[in-house]
């Protein structure tokens, strides 16, 4: 049971790592030395999902269902 836990663990870093490297911004608890701004571009969900070769990384636009982007309520 312990190897196929730290197999998940394994794989969910991977994921955050990557998610994390793809955004050229800092945003949340992800800071960037490199990029330590927060960019309005990068307002998106970053979505990892497996593939043939290991992960993909894509990006799609954030959705506002409760509150207007811009709003500060």
């Amino acid at each position: 049971m312990q190897a196929y836990e730290n197999k998940n663990l394994i794989l969910t870093a991977k994921a955050v790592i990557l998610s994390a490297l793809a955004r050229t911004e800092t945003r949340g608890a992800h800071y960037r030395s490199d990029y330590p701004e927060t960019s309005e571009a990068w307002l998106k969900n970053v979505i990892i999902a497996p593939g043939p070769s290991g992960f993909e990384v894509s990006t799609e636009d954030v959705v506002f269902t409760r509150i207007k982007k811009g709003d500060s309520k």
